[in-house]
């Protein structure tokens, strides 16, 4: 159950990690993502609830408790929230998620696992999931300068942090498991971001660059869904 449970709540953090870059665009400017925005509450609503079905257990546990209620706050509320504000408060649903998926993993004693390498598979979600999010926050914050085509200084200082990140995570985390497909998405959207997004009057749109930025994150989750379909049973 334990690798199932892991698979379903890597999806609950892509969900919402594509939540957040939509409503930060929409709050930026872009009003023609709201119709993007409806499906995937939809879809995060089935998967709180295939989770408490699949581990009725989690219903007990107050970090899972905690997770459900900020959410709800975010997706009710996002409308009536600053864009900084709703960034910040998708962020921290998603830090939650991520302390809930260890706590499971130690819950289900998945750190025993090993996958091909022999090596044990908690750096799949403490460092691939995290490695991952560094590429949805740069999506977040690079789709809302979209919108407003400016890059004001606060989102420039995140995002050139957010750069740094990913390049140390393509350089470590995922080129130390990489295969030979490479990782071009990813150079992509770092040469998008200079080119396109940290410059004065931003062109590119928000949709083109939420999906840029996409194919860059699926490349890192890529990572996690193969690393783990390879864990020794």
């Amino acid at each position: 159950m334990g690798i199932s449970l892991l698979k379903d709540f890597r999806v609950l953090l892509t969900l919402t990690q594509q939540h957040r870059g939509l409503t930060n665009g929409y709050l930026c400017g872009d009003a023609s993502l709201i119709q993007k925005i409806a499906p995937i509450q939809k879809q995060l609503e089935r998967r709180y609830e295939a989770l408490e079905y699949q581990a009725a257990w989690l219903t007990e546990q107050e970090s899972w408790q905690t997770l459900k209620q900020d959410w709800l706050e975010v997706y009710r509320d996002f409308k009536s929230r600053s864009a900084m504000n709703n960034l910040s408060a998708h962020s921290q649903v998603i830090a939650n998620i991520l302390y809930v998926i260890d706590d499971c993993a130690e819950s289900c004693q998945l750190y025993e696992l090993k996958d091909e390498q022999d090596r044990s598979i908690r750096y799949l979600w403490k460092d691939i999931l995290v490695a991952a999010e560094d590429i949805g926050q740069a999506r977040a914050i690079g789709t809302g300068v979209a919108a407003a085509q400016n890059c004001c200084s606060v989102d420039r200082i995140r995002l050139k942090y957010l750069q740094q990140a990913i390049r140390r995570t393509a350089r470590n985390q995922v080129g130390s498991i990489q295969d030979d497909s490479g990782y071009a998405a990813i150079g992509a959207l770092l040469e998008t971001i200079d080119k396109q997004v940290l410059v004065d009057c931003p062109k590119i749109s928000p949709t083109e660059y939420f999906n840029q930025a996409t194919l860059a994150l699926e490349e890192v989750l890529d990572v996690f869904d193969r690393r783990l379909d390879s864990v020794k049973k």
